[in-house]
């Protein structure tokens, strides 16, 4: 097995060439540019693991219900995503880590403010999509009714343009 990690330092992926996997450890809303980094990494065998928050670009691929292959806009705007990195070379993954797990890792850190709430500080893009406009897009094809998260989305966007400008 072949593992190449790619960071401030490292060679470039075409010195590397061909590996057996790629862990993604960006925002998902980097997915869609992420193409020609990791493009010279990829041959007919290469699978992809995204370690993202939120809905991934390729919840219906191969889902096998009513909605199967259906693209969720919200995450792949356009078939951006899946042209950069194509949904059958997704390999999902669950980090299984409880909520104890998690509350007690916060109170070891102390006072940190999560990456969520520093990016609107940075004046970078907000990661709503994958976390929140996806629920909504979901509830929207299956015909469920979500008035809050509507507000709490809509909200959400205010303060994305506001972040934005």
């Amino acid at each position: 097995m072949k593992v190449a990690v790619l960071g401030a330092g490292a060679i470039g992926a075409a010195e590397i060439g061909p590996v057996d996997f790629v862990l993604l450890g960006l925002k998902a809303n980097s997915y869609a540019a992420c193409g020609p980094l990791i493009e010279p990494l990829l041959d007919d065998s290469t699978a992809v693991i995204a370690a993202q928050n939120g809905i991934p670009w390729w919840y219906f691929h191969r889902h096998g219900g009513p909605h199967d292959g259906r693209r969720v806009e919200s995450v792949d705007p356009n078939g951006a995503v899946s042209a950069a990195l194509a949904p059958e070379r997704a390999l999902g993954c669950e980090v299984g880590v409880s909520i104890e797990r998690r509350v007690a890792g916060a109170e070891r850190v102390g006072d940190h403010r999560t990456s969520p709430l520093q990016d609107p500080e940075r004046g970078k893009p907000l990661e709503l999509d994958v976390l929140l406009a996806a629920v909504v897009e979901l509830a929207e094809i299956t015909g469920v009714q979500v008035p809050t998260l509507r507000t709490v989305h809509a909200n959400s966007d205010l303060l994305a343009l506001r972040s934005a400008a």
